[in-house]
């Protein structure tokens, strides 16, 4: 039996997806291994909202917690919060898995991990190796909370961490709650850049997990093969289109109706073999032209594309008429 328990956290209402997400990724562990410990960490306001339905998903929870937090406080914060603070409300080691996952083999080996923390490089790259400007979004974020990235910092993933029962996690997580808090006055509500400076302050204790057990789908399909943990959902790029049959709030109305459809050929399907869903129209793209589609420039189309169509025809129609006439 795994000693390391899987930590899900979650802050949810009927009006999101995220307890329905939650429950296929739990599901999956448990079909797995049935043996598996996993812990629902959820804040009081989710707790309230747990009728009938959405209470289903404690068929295969061994250990539920409930944080109590001021009523005040938003869904985002109150996630973040929650997250932020887990080791203290957690006995043993742990794994936390983001709700957007889905387990695809067997996760024994995570107990071999000798680290206090361990988690997966963030979009399967090396910083000092990534293309110029590739990280750039992320550096901007760690500038608003005073913290200038070293040339040969390791950025990682806080969607999947391996964490230990130890002093040196407790801390770790002591400091990141503080300074998550400190960054979120100051307009940065995101949670990774504070993990990567309170890494930095403590001399970088976060050791590398092999990209395997993070799979995050849209950059690091090559690791597919051998993944253990299908990350399917990207939320820090609007600029690519997530492949992924999970990906709108269609593909979990039948939890909504009943989180015993899990059940269905529909999301056994997945779980038994995740690549079957991504969508039909799909392509890979790299390079430079992941680049070329974080400029502004391509945002901005893009944006029209969607949103402002005939503002996008106007300027096509232009385009079309200025390439006629130079020929490129």
């Amino acid at each position: 039996m795994m000693k390391t328990k899987l930590l899900y956290v979650l802050v949810s209402s009927p009006e999101d997806n995220y307890l329905e997400m939650a429950h296929i990724s739990i599901t999956s562990a448990k079909y797995y291994m049935p043996d598996c410990h996993v812990v629902l960490l959820v804040d009081d306001q989710t707790d309230r909202l747990m009728d009938d339905n959405r209470r289903k998903i404690l068929k295969n929870v061994d250990e539920y917690v409930v944080v109590p937090l001021e009523s005040n406080i938003s869904a985002h914060d109150r996630s973040r919060l929650v997250k932020c603070g887990a080791r203290q409300y957690v006995k043993g080691d742990f794994l936390y898995i983001d709700t957007d996952t889905i387990i695809i083999k067997p996760l024994y080996e995570i107990d071999q991990v000798e680290a206090s923390i361990a988690a997966v490089r963030d979009s399967h790259l090396d910083f000092s190796n990534s293309p110029n400007g590739y990280f750039k979004f992320y550096l901007d974020q760690c500038k608003v909370i005073g913290y200038t990235v070293e040339d040969d910092a390791v950025l990682f993933n806080c969607g999947l961490m391996y964490v230990k029962d130890d002093d040196i996690a407790h801390r770790f997580y002591e400091m990141w709650l503080d300074e998550w808090k400190k960054g979120n006055d100051k307009g940065m509500p995101k949670d990774q850049p504070s993990a990567m400076k309170v890494n930095s302050q403590m001399g970088r204790i976060i050791k590398k997990l092999d990209d395997r057990w993070n799979v995050q789908l849209i950059r690091g399909i090559r690791y597919m093969k051998d993944a253990r943990i299908c990350h399917y959902l990207v939320s820090d790029n609007n600029n690519i289109t997530n492949p992924y049959f999970l990906n709108s709030a269609s593909s979990f109305n039948s939890l909504k109706e009943d989180l015993d459809n899990v059940n269905n050929e529909f999301y056994t399907k997945l779980i038994k073999d995740p690549l079957s869903g991504i969508g039909e129209l799909t392509m890979l793209i790299s390079g430079d032209e992941i680049l070329f589609r974080k400029t502004h420039l391509y945002t901005v189309l893009r944006y029209w594309y969607y949103h402002k169509r005939n503002r996008y025809n106007r300027i096509q129609s232009i385009m079309t008429a200025l390439l006629s006439i130079t020929r490129i």
